[in-house]
């Protein structure tokens, strides 16, 4: 039974699995994969705090900004997670998704107002309604400028006075996230086998959940879903009982 003869508190690690020949295997970051033939018996997900990220996100080397973007210019909380994930919002009221670390705020007052940088009014003589397109720009010479992916910075010099956020649906991924080459899974995992939902956005983010009630944040597409009745159990899979033999 549960830890499988293996260890279920250390401090260092966020993820624990076990295998079936009573071997224990650990992981730093909550949301790597079991390795192959191992089976994860517990996910401890980090605490989410503006500094310190380095020991939450592995992207980009685990240096600032961690593979994500720090420059979206109407996102107020910039949030990242193990594995490249990515989250970005303009509500500075809404917490990031669970096990994604804050590694940027800005102050909402801050944000640069289109009305005040491009010429005219809304829109800006450009259009705001392109079927293929999730975010709008215009610069101060009277310029425009279309981005397929919402979460896209506006090119230099140029401000985002739109954005559209994809509708969530478990087909089409194609058309909201980028990473991987657009293919699927899209740079990202689909192979954590305690979580029922994966989801991805454009920008290479990623987002998993082990809870399958729980919708993705605003922008992020659902990829690949799970059925929690068909999730492995590690009692059923490793030898004894928890922690399995292992530490």
């Amino acid at each position: 039974e549960y830890p499988f003869g293996c260890n279920d508190e250390l401090e260092d690690k966020q993820a624990f699995h076990c295998n079936k020949d009573g071997g224990c295997s650990y992981s730093a970051s909550a949301s790597e994969a079991a390795p192959p033939g191992w089976c994860t018996y517990k996910r401890v997900e980090p605490l989410l705090v503006v500094d310190g990220c380095e020991a939450v996100c592995d992207g980009g080397g685990g240096a600032y900004p961690f593979g994500c973007n720090d420059g979206l210019d109407t996102m107020t909380t910039f949030a990242c997670a193990g594995g490249g994930g990515c989250w970005y919002s303009a509500d500075d009221t809404v917490a990031p998704p669970e096990g994604f670390c804050t590694y940027k705020t800005v102050d909402p007052t801050e944000l640069e107002s289109c009305s005040e940088y491009c010429l005219g009014e809304y829109p800006f003589g450009c259009n705001d309604e392109l079927e293929d397109k999730q975010a709008f720009h215009c610069n101060k010479d009277g310029g425009c400028s279309y981005s397929a992916s919402a979460s896209e910075a506006a090119p230099p010099g140029w401000c985002t006075y739109k954005r559209v956020e994809p509708l969530l649906v478990v087909d089409g991924c194609e058309a909201v996230c980028d990473g991987g080459g657009g293919a699927y899974p899209f740079g990202c995992n689909d192979g954590l086998d305690t979580m029922t939902t994966f989801a991805c956005a454009g920008g290479g983010g990623c987002w998993y959940s082990a809870d399958d009630t729980v919708a993705p944040p605003e922008g992020f597409c659902t990829y690949k879903t799970v059925d929690p009745t068909e999730l492995e159990s590690c009692s059923e899979y490793c030898l004894g009982e928890y922690p399995f033999g292992c530490n």
